[in-house]
């Protein structure tokens, strides 16, 4: 079996994956959150929202489906505010290797395509997050704690897509 060939692969595959869930997933659920925002207007226009509270919910789900449209953007600027730089190239998780590991290019894709499905995970995980604090548009009573919920996934999400970054900073280098 061609292990070369198969990191390869898998690494496509991921970039295809992370371009799915940043282009069309994020985008259709971004827009949804958006127009479920503005029914929530066009509802209270009409008088159909009496005694529930309007403006907090409208906000909320005008903000997420924003982040979400955004998704690339908003990852980003959640790695840029944890990490101090941007996101960093999947090959200096090789740097935290012994040199015999770090000579070997079959072991560098390796690690290439591991640090690239952990990206994956951390994305998924962000719009996990996105989707908790959407929720809270939905007023009381409809789920406890999904603000911490929901920040937990953004946080670890983003842990996860800069996982260089987050092995250098446990490192302590």
């Amino acid at each position: 079996m061609d292990f070369s060939a198969f990191l390869n692969g898998s690494r496509e595959t991921v970039h295809a994956l992370v371009a799915l869930l940043t282009g069309a997933i994020a985008v259709l659920l971004g827009v949804a959150f958006m127009i479920s925002g503005l029914k929530k207007v066009v509802a209270h226009g009409r008088g159909e929202r009496q005694g529930q509270p309007t403006v907090g919910p409208v906000l909320i789900n005008l903000c997420i489906g924003g982040a979400m449209v955004q998704l690339g953007t908003m990852t980003d600027m959640l790695v840029q505010t944890l990490f101090g730089t941007g996101r960093e190239s999947p090959n200096s998780a090789m740097a935290y290797m012994p040199d015999p590991v770090q000579e070997s290019q079959l072991l560098s894709q390796a690690v290439e395509a591991g640090v690239y499905w952990v990206a994956a995970i951390g994305f998924i995980a962000i719009i996990r997050g996105l989707v908790l604090w959407n929720e809270l548009a939905k007023g009381a009573g409809h789920g406890q704690n999904l603000g911490w919920k929901g920040f937990w996934h953004l946080f670890f999400g983003a842990l996860a897509v800069n996982i260089p970054g987050t092995l250098r900073m446990l490192a302590g280098g």
